[in-house]
């Protein structure tokens, strides 16, 4: 089992430097930060590396510091864009100091009680961690890092509004603040966080989220509903894993699918897919593509 170990405690088990210095340079140790070894096989996840990252900068620090941050949302398992795993994020007590240096940034506050343990890291605690994506990350992601949280019953919203008032009067509170107001915890998936995040600021945000529309053999739930008779749906392949019935082949998924998606026209819905590319890359054209079925439907008699 893989540990990280630091240079002390590798000197008080009898390791001289030449000898640290020959298992690195034979693989058994592998090198983390200044100071820092990994005793065992790396990650071979990208969130995994960042989370050994994260625990090489506590080992170096004081016990009165935590992750926080994105660095606290990973130990939290939250969902993450990959561009906020290049930095490593602490709070260490504003009487200690401390200064960012390079790959760590270093955050001065007061952590009263918004402080725990996580797998036996020191972070922040969900709440606190949440407000704190809010305050410094995209609108989207912290939206949907909250959504998630919301969905799994692991955060109340009122938990949210405490630790947002909490932070009250501190950088990036209004972002914050938007975030915690739009989180809700019907989304299902990142990207239909993402979705909706994008469609409220463009003011086209659904009238409802995983709408039900009961047919003879069950019930078909939809990802976005406007009440002019417009659906909208995220395609995600989680999701079809998700809806997928045990034995069932991906074709039999698919079938399974367009017969749901049939079902909805033939009740004179207008229904707009999109896809994880179009979201990420070319969001003007999910946008057009909902304004344009939001047209059509309002213009056109709808069956009773």
């Amino acid at each position: 089992m893989s540990r990280l170990v630091t240079h002390r405690q590798l000197r008080a088990e009898g390791f001289d430097a030449h000898e640290v210095s020959r298992k690195v340079s034979a693989g058994s140790f592998h090198r983390i930060r200044r100071g820092v070894y990994l005793d065992g096989e790396p990650k071979d996840d990208r969130v995994g590396r960042y989370l050994v990252q994260c625990c090489a900068v506590l080992a170096r620090c004081g016990p009165e510091t935590v992750l926080s941050h994105a660095s606290a949302a990973a130990a939290w398992g939250l969902p993450l864009p990959w561009a906020a795993l290049g930095t490593v994020h602490v709070i260490q007590p504003r009487r200690k100091g401390g200064r960012s240096r390079a790959g760590v940034c270093v955050h001065q506050a007061k952590l009263g009680d918004d402080a725990c343990l996580r797998f036996g890291h020191r972070v922040t605690t969900l709440p606190r961690t949440l407000v704190d994506l809010g305050r410094s990350l995209d609108l989207g992601w912290a939206v949907a890092a909250m959504d998630d949280a919301l969905h799994h019953q692991r955060c109340a919203h009122h938990e949210l509004a405490t630790a947002l008032r909490d932070q009250a009067g501190r950088p990036g509170c209004r972002g914050a603040a938007r975030a915690v107001a739009l989180a809700d915890h019907r989304s299902e998936s990142v990207g239909e966080s993402l979705s909706r995040v994008l469609l409220v600021q463009a003011g086209l945000g659904p009238d409802e989220l995983q709408h039900e529309f009961p047919h003879s053999n069950g019930v078909d739930r939809v990802d976005f509903w406007w009440e002019c008779g417009v659906v909208g749906e995220f395609d995600g392949q989680l999701k079809y894993r998700a809806q997928a019935m045990p034995g069932m082949s991906p074709d039999e998924v698919l079938w399974a699918e367009k017969q749901r998606e049939d079902r909805l026209r033939r009740r004179g819905l207008v229904v707009v897919r999109w896809t994880w590319d179009e979201l990420l890359h070319q969001p003007e054209v999910v946008v057009a593509r909902i304004r344009e079925a939001l047209a059509t439907a309002r213009a056109a008699p709808r069956p009773s």
